[in-house]
């Protein structure tokens, strides 16, 4: 595993996510190509190491990981175009070694394949993102959400009581318990897509999952509250 100079997570932010919290990356890391997992666009797994990473928090995973001497990202994988790799074996359910993929052509991820739902935020209508990190780059500091982060809705977050009963609603290949809940409230008209997450990632899914095809304004994100472990 390996930690994301600046410039590099600078570089993943302004791209749309996978899935709540995570990215799927075909990458060149130390001059070899590889498909891999970055988390919170600072800490990048290859698939076969999600396995092997201990349950810790977040923050002690980037500590005991070096910083990738070269990373160069290009491009994001939608999850359903490499479903084929969670079908292939390996350990936890995750193949040995990436299999070839045909380019994305959209974005999107975990929502898909299941009826989509677009529309736009209403008045007071609320949503929660659950993340395993206190310092989530999809949310900035004036509360701004960028545009391509994955979110639920205030209802279905009440059913994501811990940190791994999230990882398990959203199917999230996390290492880390998603205890950080940040609320959402968007002005009106801010434009999403809703659906049902399928399983993936040896987790059950089921939950419902939105994403964000438009920036969200000032003011429209809150500090994370927490939630437990397990």
């Amino acid at each position: 595993m390996w930690r994301l100079q600046d410039s590099h997570t600078e570089a993943l932010v302004v791209q749309p996510e996978s899935g709540m919290g995570y990215q799927i990356v075909r990458a060149t890391v130390n001059s070899r190509t590889q498909l891999v997992f970055v988390f919170n666009a600072e800490l990048c797994l290859e698939l076969s190491e999600l396995a092997d990473v201990p349950s810790i928090s977040f923050e002690e995973i980037l500590d005991d990981a070096k910083f990738v001497n070269s990373f160069s990202a290009q491009q994001i994988l939608a999850v359903e175009q490499v479903q084929e790799l969670w079908l292939s074996g390996g350990a936890g359910g995750l193949p040995t070694a990436p299999t070839p993929i045909r380019p994305a052509t959209a974005a999107g991820g975990a929502l898909a394949p299941s009826p989509l739902i677009i529309r736009t935020s209403r008045p007071h209508e609320g949503f929660v993102r659950l993340s395993a990190s206190p310092s989530d780059y999809r949310i900035m500091s004036n509360g701004e959400v960028r545009k391509g982060t994955y979110a639920t809705t205030v209802a279905d977050a009440r059913f994501a009581v811990t940190g791994l009963a999230a990882a398990g609603r959203y199917a999230l290949p996390n290492p880390s318990p998603a205890t950080y809940a940040y609320t959402i409230v968007p002005r009106v008209g801010v434009s999403y897509v809703a659906g049902t997450v399928r399983p993936a990632y040896a987790q059950s899914g089921g939950g419902v999952e939105v994403r964000f095809d438009a920036w969200a304004p000032a003011g429209s994100a809150f500090r994370p509250y927490l939630i437990p472990d397990q």
